[in-house]
């Protein structure tokens, strides 16, 4: 009877630190959750391109480029300052995270901002906003009418 209780109770044990493991990391393409955006804004009559070239980026979303990042993905409009952008980052760390959470931010307060164009400050005040889900950060500046879908709030 005693072994009995010692087997089930060493069971028991090992079922508890099993638990206690790591979760895996999560997998996610940000390149077709961000052209799934897009596809959702451009239904709307908007449009919107990829953006790809450093020096861009860097001039909309100054020190982006020098955070570790292991996925960048940048859709912009014809003209830029529309509130109509989604960029979508995979970091390295949760500190990285939270320095593109601020990056994304002071983007988002800068054109909202923007006494030359009042009618796109207003857009970026209303219909924009930075999600983190762990190291994934989001940022989407909607065009009015346009439902937030679940990658553009990071919840992958």
């Amino acid at each position: 009877m005693k072994r009995w209780i010692c087997v089930i109770l060493c069971a028991a044990m090992v079922l508890c630190l099993a638990a206690c493991g790591k979760t895996q990391p999560k997998e996610v393409d940000l390149k077709a959750a961000a052209a799934e955006a897009a596809a959702v804004i451009t239904e709307n009559g908007e449009v919107l391109f990829p953006e790809e070239n450093p020096e861009v980026i860097e001039s909309l979303y100054p020190g982006l480029t020098a955070v570790e990042l292991k996925q960048l993905v940048v859709y912009l409009p014809p003209v830029v300052g529309f509130p109509c952008e989604v960029v979508m980052v995979e970091t390295v760390s949760e500190d990285d995270a939270e320095k593109v959470c601020v990056i994304l931010q002071e983007r988002i307060d800068g054109a909202a901002d923007d006494t030359a164009y009042p009618e796109n400050a207003e857009g970026w005040k209303n219909r924009a906003e930075v999600w983190r889900d762990g190291p994934f950060v989001v940022m989407t500046a909607l065009p009015e009418g346009v439902e937030r879908t679940a990658a553009m709030k990071a919840e992958f």
